[in-house]
């Protein structure tokens, strides 16, 4: 989800991939009443730009991947996220990590421990 001004609310997302992913140049969502599956409630991957006043609010988190997944890239410029909230989640055992903050999983190395653009050997 890529926007401003966003209210996404009282659905089911059941997927393989991150659950809702907020992304680049993004302000002003709120995600609220939602059950995910997947990967989880993502901000990113972030690079380069601005990611403000993001809300998830009494989510349900039914044997995701990972449960709260925000994911950082590199890139020419920085990037900047703020204000971002977590409210009354509750997570059915996470496969993972119930919580990643970090890097992004990819990389365009055959060696997967290079950090470029990350590393999925970190942390």
């Amino acid at each position: 989800v890529t926007g401003r001004n966003v209210h996404i609310h009282d659905c089911n997302v059941w997927n393989q991939d991150d659950s809702i992913a907020v992304k680049d140049d993004s302000q002003d969502m709120l995600f609220e009443r939602v059950n995910v599956s997947g990967l989880g409630l993502a901000i990113g991957s972030i690079s380069g730009s601005i990611v403000r006043n993001i809300t998830f609010r009494d989510c349900y988190l039914h044997h995701t991947f990972k449960g709260i997944y925000m994911k950082f890239r590199d890139g020419e410029k920085p990037g900047f996220v703020e204000d971002i909230t977590y409210e009354n989640i509750v997570m059915d055992e996470p496969e993972q990590w119930p919580i990643w903050i970090g890097p992004a999983q990819q990389s365009d190395s055959n060696n997967l421990c290079a950090a470029h653009p990350c590393s999925i050997c970190w942390p």
